[in-house]
């Protein structure tokens, strides 16, 4: 399939128990297959499970050194660069060897062509012409949460954009997820993910 965990992400519409649920392939076909070149679609979803709501070929996930990484793959290869650097720099043996054993397990999950196959597989067949660009509340096993902030209700994610904008309305893509998820670390669990129909250009400022 086209999905990394084999499961279909879903929308559930307020009569959901009548109509049933829209399936991810649905929010695609019907809001973004077919745009085209000069279109540009930013998305927006604060919900449970919506990393690939939109099954956007492109997603991004950035390290503390603000590192693009597309795959488990080259994830994989990040932990355990990153794990001789720390052990060379400060000679702490027990978190280099995290990073190895995460590294490991990262290149051993695409070897064995899972989300590499179906994340070739979206890619084949979901890039997009036009500018789509979505930002998701967490990963697609993780929830998004409700908030009270400052005496209104809001969903974290839709906070974190918000206030990042707030702050320097001039961010570019890669710094503004950085900094929705360090506005939500430590208080929340769920990390806001971007993904993308096509290969972004990230040192661009972020537009709607």
């Amino acid at each position: 399939g086209d999905e990394e965990d084999g499961m279909d992400e879903t929308l559930c519409p307020v009569d959901y128990a009548s109509a049933g649920q829209i399936v991810d392939d649905e929010v695609h076909d019907v809001l973004v297959r077919g745009l085209p070149k000069g279109v540009r679609v930013t998305a927006i979803m604060d919900c449970c499970h919506s990393e690939s709501i939109l099954d956007l070929p492109y997603v991004y996930n950035i390290n503390g050194d603000l590192e693009i990484i597309e795959t488990s793959k080259n994830e994989g290869i990040s932990k355990l660069v990153g794990a001789g650097a720390r052990f060379l720099a400060d000679g702490n043996k027990k978190k280099a060897m995290t990073s190895v054993t995460q590294g490991m397990k990262l290149l051993m999950k695409s070897g064995k062509g899972g989300d590499s196959a179906a994340r070739e597989k979206t890619k084949q067949t979901r890039t997009t012409e036009a500018d789509v660009i979505q930002f998701s509340g967490c990963k697609d096993e993780q929830t998004s949460a409700d908030a009270m902030i400052g005496g209104q209700a809001t969903g974290a994610m839709s906070f974190a954009l918000i206030t990042c904008l707030q702050k320097n309305k001039n961010l570019d893509y890669t710094h503004l997820l950085k900094e929705m998820r360090k506005t939500l670390e430590g208080k929340y669990t769920q990390v806001p993910m971007m993904s993308a129909g096509r290969p972004l250009v990230l040192e661009h400022p972020f537009m709607i």
